[in-house]
């Protein structure tokens, strides 16, 4: 979303800030609904804010939601974090790996916040520490562990 040249400066950070990055509602909002852009995606955040189903169509339902929730407790919301951080989180709580195991592993939870958007790459590069690439919560996803969204029963 940072090169689209169709979508640019205020609408593209209006999408970051009210929708969190692309996801299965940033996804329709370009195929469905009348009006411009602009207004979709006031309408759509409006929409997504007392909706129980909020948290799963952003993709923070489940395991990566309570580990951002947990993250957020070890480090300010604000703040960078890395691999490390999320690394301590499932020591320290090693149900949140789920059953399956597919968020197990520090770099897989990354990854996996990156694609869903609820992460972003602050460094991809290696640091001195040696502790890798650095992220922060995407904004949804920080207004989400400071007032957790609804989850669908």
């Amino acid at each position: 979303m940072r090169s689209n040249a169709v979508v640019g400066g205020e609408v593209r950070d209006a999408l970051r800030g009210q929708l969190g990055g692309w996801n299965a509602p940033l996804s329709s909002l370009f195929q469905n609904g009348r009006g411009g852009l602009a207004q979709r995606v006031e309408r759509l955040a409006a929409e997504m804010v007392p909706s129980s189903d909020t948290a799963i169509r952003l993709g923070l339902d489940g395991g990566l939601g309570a580990i951002c929730s947990a993250l957020a407790e070890l480090v300010d919301p604000t703040a960078a974090f890395n691999a490390g951080d999320i690394a301590a989180i499932l020591d320290l709580y090693p149900h949140l790996a789920g059953r399956d195991g597919a968020l197990g592993n520090a770099e897989a939870v990354c990854s996996y916040g990156v694609l869903v958007g609820a992460f972003e790459t602050i460094s991809a590069a290696r640091t001195d520490d040696g502790k890798g690439a650095t992220y922060a919560f995407a904004p949804l996803t920080r207004r989400f562990v400071a007032a957790p969204l609804k989850v669908a029963a």
